[in-house]
């Protein structure tokens, strides 16, 4: 029996490396909430920085086509060399500037100014979606890190508990009141303890990792204090707005929109091309010999046409592609709409869902707070032992964090709510005045 009890000692070493391993873990630093998340997601995220230098390189690109309106200015220089006898110098020395200024193009400076505008709109768009998806996926990892710290006590209740039942077992096995099978059986049950207790420290420094992934900032440790005050209710608008508010606010809808205006104006281009340009040119030379006189200085200013009528249909079917491209994009814009049609209507019966959830986690979280107070008090006047207390203990402590779980995932439906609908300004303040 001594044996046996030598296999499975007292649980107060295992007790003393968590919090030596969560002591190791600590550091001082102020506390974090969400805003501090996003605003470090805007200012550190590498992803956000990236797509911004898309916007970037469209608006240089934008800038190029406005650029064909000005007029295109060139110089060369022209030396010619030849010497009679050893005396006479017929090299000669012309130095020209030449102009050329764009008068009338259908397919000019102003359309394919139109169309990189579209680009650029697009490039904006989608630094929109990633950036609000991003804060998304932020939110998200600071209520599960957040979830995790407030499961900290519960983790200790479990420890408190299983180092009784561990005592109990031990005392109870060497003294012969305990069968072998059954002081097994009740250890298997303090090693399962001890791996939940196990993983919750790995899971809070993954959780925390995840974090300062999501935030592009390594400056949070896994001590840093989370603060989240979570909600039990919320006011949630007829189905109807939220969708009115996605078709309105989604800017993976006004990216296809802008990627329509792009193919037709991309087809209208290759149509005009058809079409005549006129260009103004002047240039001013003047040559110098050497040894002879100077041949003075020539000017001249033409206007030229240039009309290519046909180039092999090269044209026209570029823009038969460009109508491809545009009625492809149209069925893309519908089945988009189809999409978030059902990603705002699955979220929203998922947070009615979560509500209900709520409520059942309260009256739960209810019975076991009577229960414990009933079990505190029956302990106190020596009617139940330690065990039996710390297990009670412990249980209404997990009838508490699953109560913010609830919450917990109530909130990240509604953040998911609040990206289906494209992120609008009003979403919170239109739910708490409903």
């Amino acid at each position: 029996m001594r044996a046996l009890a030598h296999f499975f000692p007292g649980h107060i070493p295992m007790k003393k490396y968590f919090a030596l391993l969560f002591l190791l873990n600590t550091s001082t630093g102020n506390a974090l909430d969400i805003s501090g998340v996003t605003n470090s997601i805007d200012h550190q995220r590498p992803l956000l920085k990236a797509q911004a230098q898309t916007i970037t390189h469209a608006q240089h690109l934008e800038r190029k086509a406005s650029a064909a309106y000005l007029p295109q200015l060139s110089t060369s220089h022209v030396s010619s060399f030849s010497q009679e006898h050893s005396t006479i110098d017929k090299s000669t020395h012309t130095l020209s500037l030449t102009g050329k200024q764009l008068i009338f193009s259908p397919n000019g400076p102003q359309l394919q100014r139109k169309i990189a505008a579209t680009a650029t709109q697009q490039a904006q768009h989608a630094f929109t979606a990633t950036s609000n998806q991003a804060h998304h996926d932020g939110v998200h990892a600071f209520l599960d890190a957040w979830l995790l710290q407030e499961k900290k006590d519960v983790i200790d209740l479990l420890s408190h508990y299983s180092d009784h039942l561990n005592a109990q077992v031990n005392a109870q096995h060497v003294s012969g009141g305990m069968s072998t099978p059954d002081a097994l059986a009740q250890h298997a049950t303090i090693t399962q303890n001890q791996a939940t207790i196990t993983a919750y420290y790995h899971e809070q420094s993954a959780a925390r990792a995840q974090l300062r992934r999501a935030m592009g900032s390594h400056h949070y440790s896994d001590s840093t204090p989370l603060h989240f005050t979570p909600q039990s209710s919320t006011n949630l608008l007829p189905l109807s707005e939220y969708i009115a508010m996605a078709y309105a606010y989604r800017p993976e809808l006004k990216q296809k929109t802008a990627a329509l205006e792009q193919h037709r104006l991309n087809a209208r281009s290759h149509r005009l091309s058809y079409l005549p340009s006129v260009h103004l040119h002047g240039s001013v030379g003047r040559t110098f010999s050497g040894t002879g006189p100077d041949r003075g200085t020539d000017a001249n200013v033409g206007i030229s046409a240039s009309w290519q009528f046909f180039d092999g249909m090269q044209q026209r079917y570029a823009a038969q592609a460009s109508d491809a491209n545009l009625l492809r994009t149209q069925f893309e814009h519908q089945e988009l709409r189809n999409k978030i049609t059902q990603e705002v209507t699955t979220t929203y019966h998922t947070m009615h869902a979560s509500l209900a959830a709520i409520r059942a986690a309260h009256a739960q979280s209810r019975a076991q707070q009577q229960l414990a107070q009933r079990e505190r008090t029956a302990h106190h006047l020596g009617m139940l032992n330690n065990i039996d207390h710390a297990k009670q203990a412990y249980t209404a402590a997990r009838a508490r964090h699953e109560l913010l779980a609830q919450q917990v995932a109530l909130r990240k439906h509604q953040e998911t709510l609040f990206l289906y609908c494209g992120c609008p300004p009003h979403f919170f303040s239109a739910k708490e005045s409903a």
